[in-house]
């Protein structure tokens, strides 16, 4: 769970050390890699414009940025009822989130549950979501939802 600009960089480091590696062993790679982060905490989506700076890609986890968010964990049925994707709190980090890598000019994706309620779907699309994975059993009706809402606003 990335929380600092700190962190995306040893990763770097460490693919550069990997690739000068696999160059010494004569070995096939790809420098060209994409390297993205998960935003599944609150502080990470607060400093979402910092960190997009150094990926190029971000993918909204929303399920456990709902879970710390919100302090509630999923999985405690005793607290099911207070898990709200929906929380204001955690709509303003996902807007946040996809606001900073629109601005940066990069990808910005979602996975989780938030992703496939079809009730969400206009609301991801208005703050600019680029992509949404869902769950096999989504996305045909998750599809045929976007590719609907993406004709309206282009006629």
């Amino acid at each position: 769970m990335v929380k600092s600009s700190e962190e995306i960089l040893q990763v770097k480091a460490l693919m550069d050390t990997c690739a000068e590696e696999l160059k010494r062993e004569g070995k096939p790679f790809r420098r060209d890699l994409a390297v993205g982060i998960m935003i599944e905490i609150p502080a990470a989506a607060v400093i979402s414009e910092e960190l997009a700076g150094f990926c190029d890609f971000f993918s909204i986890g929303t399920n456990d940025l709902t879970q710390y968010t919100l302090a509630v964990d999923r999985t405690n049925e005793a607290l099911a009822s207070h898990y709200n994707q929906f929380h204001p709190a955690v709509l303003e980090l996902v807007k946040k989130t996809i606001s900073s890598a629109r601005d940066k000019k990069i990808t910005c994706g979602m996975c989780g549950e938030l992703a496939s309620k079809p009730e969400a779907a206009p609301l991801l699309i208005d703050y600019g979501l680029n992509e949404f994975s869902v769950d096999v059993n989504s996305i045909l009706r998750m599809k045929k939802l976007i590719t609907g809402i993406l004709q309206a606003e282009n006629n």
